[in-house]
């Protein structure tokens, strides 16, 4: 499995609820960590939710519970096979800390990748060292 933002968290979500995928790809993940990435975050789209909760304060705690059903980093801990995530330091999108929560909780093998001087996305030199993690997991022949 493979993803990156969006699909980063939903990679972490459905190798955890997909038995048969036997290794996964993370890149910059979303749906992290969601009681504390809204108020980490500097832009949207945790933003967004951040305007909503402003809207609807007696709300906090019901849309906390419904989130927390899709958090990634709740999913973590049921992976248990081998994870690499990437994390864009300069992240302002998903904060860094809240990707790091999904890594730390991962049960399986596990690899970090902490890209320094990166925002939000995948730079062509990290999606290098990912295409050639997954190969190796794969067992695929990597030799030109």
């Amino acid at each position: 499995a493979h993803g990156a933002s969006q699909g980063g968290g939903l990679t972490l979500i459905t190798t955890a609820l997909r038995s048969e995928i036997k290794g996964g790809a993370s890149a910059c993940p979303f749906l992290c960590a969601f009681p504390d990435s809204p108020n980490m975050a500097l832009t949207y789209p945790y933003n967004e939710l951040n305007c909503y909760l402003r809207a609807y304060p007696d709300r906090r705690e019901q849309v906390l519970t419904v989130l927390s059903y899709f958090d990634a980093v709740n999913f973590a801990s049921r992976i248990r096979c081998p994870m690499s995530i990437g994390i864009p330091l300069e992240d302002t999108i998903c904060p860094p800390e809240t990707q790091y929560a999904a890594y730390r909780n991962l049960a399986g093998p596990k690899e970090v990748w902490l890209i320094p001087n990166a925002a939000h996305g995948t730079p062509a030199e990290y999606l290098d060292m990912e295409v050639a993690w997954l190969q190796k997991l794969m067992g695929l022949d990597t030799a030109d």
